[in-house]
């Protein structure tokens, strides 16, 4: 397919709601379920929700409070979290980011319009729920792990503006032996989520504040590469997917803007990356049930990789 760097085209789904989740049909999903369980082991994708130690992009802390209901007249207890969306592991949905200049989200609904009447629940993250949740072929690209066995071990140091090519994407996903479908969830390890759970506070409170962070190019080449593989959606274990502060057009403006995928940010992909090796594949059955809220931005994306 010759690159189209504009509005998805109708030969990328019907539904404005959840484009490129389109490509999850159900014969799609049967067929993922069936080539790729194979030992039932399961991981969980969610970091934990108290992570980020220091929330990036203005987001405040989330709060975890017990409510002990002895006032009832029983002993038991119940629990109230407070938290933003896009503290933690997450989907930013299609009303997170516009294109810049035009100030228009994906199918051209306007930033404003969203914010103006809460009764427009255009572009909402319940779409994805109401369509059955998200369901298929998972692929890995252990970025981290092939980066560090070409030096010694060791790998650029994910909370500084490092950019990963798309000739480095090409050649870790050559060394798995890992092949590309259409309509694949693609997952990339940088390795920010094992550098955070090792960092001291200092190095977690600089980089909250300075906001660099390893990730994709962003470069008309990987952009191209994006959009002749039909990924259902795009996640990584890093603040932002791509390299932040952006080096060029933010993929966020051709993923969800333009395009309407999914992306996902900060997911844990540490067991993952082990079960991978563990079964000598890097992909699997993925699922994801986003929350069920009506107009919703982002979620955490209660995601599981099934071997």
């Amino acid at each position: 397919m010759a690159f189209v760097p504009a509005v998805i085209c109708a030969d990328r789904g019907s539904s404005v709601f959840r484009p490129a989740l389109n490509f999850l049909t159900d014969e799609n999903t049967k067929n993922a379920m069936d080539n790729e369980i194979h030992t039932g082991k399961r991981v969980q994708l969610d970091w934990s929700l108290d992570k980020m130690t220091f929330p990036g992009f203005g987001r405040k802390k989330g709060e975890h409070k017990l409510i002990d209901l002895g006032f009832l007249g029983v002993t038991a207890t119940d629990d109230m979290v407070t938290f933003n969306t896009q503290q933690s592991s997450q989907w930013d949905g299609l009303r997170h980011f516009a294109h810049q200049q035009s100030k228009m989200l994906y199918n051209g609904v306007p930033h404003d319009d969203i914010h103006a009447d809460r009764g427009n629940l255009r572009l909402g993250i319940h779409n994805w729920v109401d369509n059955g949740g998200i369901a298929g072929r998972g692929v890995l690209i252990d970025w981290a792990s092939w980066a560090a066995s070409r030096n010694g071990g060791q790998t650029p140091r994910p909370d500084q503006s490092y950019t990963i090519s798309l000739a480095d994407l090409q050649a870790c996903l050559e060394q798995q032996g890992t092949e590309l479908k259409h309509g694949d969830l693609l997952l990339i390890r940088t390795g920010f989520v094992a550098w955070h759970d090792i960092a001291t506070q200092d190095q977690l409170r600089e980089q909250q504040e300075s906001g660099a962070s390893i990730g994709l190019a962003q470069d008309p080449a990987l952009v191209e590469w994006l959009w002749d593989n039909h990924f259902s959606a795009v996640a990584a274990d890093n603040p932002a997917l791509e390299v932040w502060p952006p080096q060029g057009q933010p993929l966020h403006e051709f993923l969800i803007a333009l395009w309407g995928c999914p992306i996902g940010e900060l997911w844990n992909l540490e067991k993952l990356a082990e079960l991978c090796r563990e079964h000598k594949r890097w992909s699997f059955f993925l699922t994801s049930s986003p929350l069920n809220i009506p107009g919703g931005v982002a979620s955490p994306p209660n995601a599981m990789a099934i071997f």
